[in-house]
C-alpha cells in the first residue's frame, strides 16, 4: 500500500547466503530459588537426613510430654475451678452422690459445663493426634529416603547379578530372550520397591523391612543365576527338559517292539 510506505516499507533482498541473528535473551532460563526445595527430604544427604530425623524425634517426644501436661493443667484445673465457684464445700465431698447436693439449676449447669470441657479436651486431643500423625508420616518419608541411599546402590549390583548370568545361560533367542526375562525381573523389582516404600510411608511396615524387601527377595535369585552361569547350566534351555521326555518315549516304543 503506497500510503503506508513510510511506516511499513516493502524490502526485497537478493543474496546467496545470509546469516540471521536473533536476540534470545527473553528465552534465558531462570533458575528456581534453591531455598524453596533445599530442605525437601529427597534433596538431603545422609548427614542432613540423620539430623532431620533426630530433630523430629525430639519434637514428637516433646509434643507427647506437653500434651499430657497441658491436658491436666488446662482442663482438669478448669473443671475443678468451675465446681469450686459453685460451692467449694460440696466439691470437697468424696461421696458418689455429690451431684445431688446441688440444686437442679446447678446440676444442669455442672453437666453442661462438664460437657463443654470434655468437648474442648477432645478437640485438643484430636488436634495433637493429627499433628503427631503428620509428623510421624513425614518422619517415615525421611527414613525411607535414608534407606533409599543404600538400596539403590545395592540394587544395581543385584540386578547386574541377574542380568549378566541370563545372557550366558539363555543360549537361544539371540539378544531378545535375555532382555525380555531381564525386564521381567526389573519390573518385579520396581513393583516390590514401590509397594515396600508405600507400606513404610503409611506406617504399616518398618523402614528397613519395606525399603530392603525387593533387594532381599531378588538377591538369592541373582546368586542362584550366577552359580548356574558359572557351572554352565542349561537352566533356560528347553531342549534340556524336552530331550529326556523324548528319550523316555523312545525307550518305551523300543521295549514294546522287542516284546
Amino acid at each position: 500500500n503506497p500510503k503506508d510506505s513510510k511506516t511499513r516499507p516493502m524490502v526485497r533482498e537478493k543474496f546467496a547466503e545470509k546469516v540471521v541473528r536473533y536476540d534470545l535473551s527473553e528465552f534465558k532460563m531462570l533458575h528456581t530459588n534453591e531455598d524453596l526445595f533445599k530442605n525437601n527430604y529427597q534433596m538431603l544427604n545422609l548427614k542432613q537426613l540423620n539430623k532431620a530425623i533426630d530433630s523430629m524425634n525430639i519434637k514428637n517426644e516433646k509434643r507427647i510430654t506437653d500434651f499430657s501436661g497441658q491436658l491436666q493443667k488446662s482442663y482438669y484445673t478448669k473443671s475443678f475451678n468451675y465446681l469450686t465457684q459453685l460451692d467449694s464445700n460440696k466439691v470437697k465431698s468424696t461421696s458418689v452422690d455429690a451431684l445431688k447436693k446441688f440444686t437442679k439449676p446447678q446440676q444442669l449447669s455442672i453437666i453442661e459445663g462438664a460437657a463443654n470441657i470434655a468437648r474442648s479436651a477432645k478437640q485438643y486431643a484430636d488436634s495433637v493426634a493429627g499433628d503427631y500423625e503428620n509428623s510421624e508420616s513425614l518422619e517415615y518419608s525421611y527414613l525411607a529416603e535414608w534407606h533409599r541411599k543404600y538400596t539403590l546402590s545395592i540394587a544395581c549390583i543385584v540386578l547386574f547379578f541377574i542380568g549378566a548370568p541370563l545372557g550366558a545361560i539363555i543360549r537361544k533367542g539371540g539378544l531378545g530372550m535375555p532382555v525380555v526375562i531381564s525386564l521381567i525381573f526389573f519390573i518385579s523389582f520396581h513393583i516390590l520397591s514401590i509397594t515396600g516404600e508405600k507400606l513404610v510411608k503409611e506406617g504399616k511396615m518398618l523402614p528397613y523391612q519395606g525399603m530392603w524387601m525387593a533387594t532381599v527377595i531378588l538377591l538369592p535369585i541373582g546368586i542362584f543365576l550366577t552359580y548356574k552361569a558359572t557351572s554352565d547350566s542349561s537352566l533356560f534351555d528347553l531342549d534340556a527338559y524336552i530331550n529326556p521326555i523324548k528319550k523316555l518315549f523312545v525307550r518305551k516304543k523300543s521295549h514294546e517292539k522287542t516284546e
